[in-house]
């Protein structure tokens, strides 16, 4: 029942923390500059397909690749707190407008379900990218992939 039970692990929690650590400097390193936005997407009812929710993310990168190729980023595949749904956490390096960038991601998810879009801030107490990484690899649903995985 791995699949539905988080087990403490401070070895693989520790991990993930140096993994947040990583993904908060990896833009500033590749692009000398910081992330642009952090987005959720969450679904209207449960979705544990991986599969599925897979088809859907690729259909949302396909279409701010269409506003900015040479948008880059990572993906976080997380299950809910109840454990019987997936949310996902994204964060971009992207030239899309925060208004277009809201526009796009409403046409594409409002259908699915709610997300939040914030602009990054480096300097902001609430470290997205140690958030975003603090669930990887609890459950084989809980998943870390770069964007250009998904189209």
């Amino acid at each position: 029942m791995r699949d539905f039970v988080y087990s403490v692990d401070k070895d693989r929690d520790r991990k993930n923390q140096l993994m947040g650590n990583w993904l908060r400097g990896w833009c500033k390193e590749e692009y000398k500059r910081n992330w642009d936005y952090c987005v959720t997407l969450t679904y209207k009812t449960p979705l544990i397909n991986d599969w599925l929710s897979r088809r859907y993310l690729k259909k949302y990168i396909t279409t701010l690749r269409d506003r900015d190729k040479d948008i880059d980023g990572f993906v976080v595949n997380e299950l809910d707190d109840n454990m019987v749904g997936l949310h996902h956490h994204l964060i971009l390096k992207t030239d899309i407008k925060e208004f277009r960038l809201r526009s796009e991601t409403n046409k594409v998810w409002s259908s699915k379900g709610v997300s939040d879009i914030m602009r990054y801030d480096v300097e902001y107490e609430f470290d997205f990218c140690q958030y975003m990484c603090k669930h990887i690899g609890k459950t084989y649903r809980n998943s870390f992939d770069v964007i250009s995985n998904y189209g």
